[in-house]
């Protein structure tokens, strides 16, 4: 499927690992080729492999992820710039406005998954709104390909199939 979805966005056959584990999409990011996370089971196993111990918090449930994130100030909140882990409210804003800023990460937590793909879209991607809406999303830096890329492993790949 990886390599079907690149060849219909890009054009471009797979070249790398990378490419047959998160396809490119023909969009671009800072850090290089915007790559997609299709739906499936593989990003639970991709996750395992990177980071355990993340992954594992990933697998708690909603209700107390929220309980714990609230007590310590700190989780996933959605920017203009994508999604990044931080402080939820600011500690220096009055408390009305830092409880605004909580109940704004309660109901982020709560809307359906669905609702935040289709309002969350990167600069620079070039992942439909249609796609969004079928799980098709951003893949995560690890898997961009130029986060930790060893480009002797990149030569090596093309070299042993003749590009």
């Amino acid at each position: 499927m990886n390599s079907a979805y690149q060849y219909m966005k890009t054009g471009e056959p797979p070249e790398s690992l990378t490419d047959l584990m998160a396809p490119q999409t023909g969009g671009h990011t800072k850090s290089g080729p915007e790559r997609a996370l299709l739906p499936g089971f593989q990003k639970d196993i991709y996750g395992w492999l990177h980071d355990p111990v993340q992954e594992a918090e990933n697998k708690v449930g909603i209700v107390p992820r929220t309980a714990i994130e609230l007590a310590t100030n700190k989780g996933w909140t959605q920017t203009p710039k994508g999604p990044r882990y931080g402080p939820i409210a600011n500690e220096n804003d009055p408390f009305l406005q830092r409880l605004k800023q909580y109940g704004q990460h309660v109901l982020q937590n709560f809307s359906p998954i669905s609702v935040q793909q289709a309002t969350s879209k990167r600069p620079g991607s070039n992942i439909s709104l249609p796609e969004r809406l079928t799980a098709i999303r951003p893949a995560p830096q690890y898997l961009n390909g130029s986060h930790g890329r060893n480009k002797y492993v990149d030569r090596d790949w093309k070299q042993a199939h003749g590009q």
